[in-house]
């Protein structure tokens, strides 16, 4: 896996990526109400415009960081794989 994606990143569409200033490799700042990760901006067709896609397994940058923790009462699981995040330039 490392060689394919050996770091996380925040990938993003790159209608928002020039709205934002943001050029691919940029490190970006992702918060949501739960937490704040810096991450290399990684620019892409594949995520739609007002969409960010990251991973979840990395430590450094842990998307996960950014979720809600809270269990679906029928699953008993957590909601890792959506929420409402913003991203910045870190400058």
């Amino acid at each position: 896996m490392d060689v394919i994606l050996p770091e996380e990143t925040a990938d993003i569409s790159p209608h928002d990526a020039k709205v934002r200033d943001i050029a691919d490799g940029d490190y970006v700042r992702v918060w949501s109400r739960r937490g704040e990760v810096v991450v290399k901006a990684r620019i892409t067709e594949e995520v739609p415009p007002g969409m960010v896609w990251m991973a979840f397994h990395f430590r450094e940058g842990c998307a996960n960081w950014l979720t809600n923790p809270a269990f679906d009462p029928v699953t008993q699981t957590a909601e890792y794989k959506a929420c409402a995040v913003n991203l910045e330039k870190k400058i």
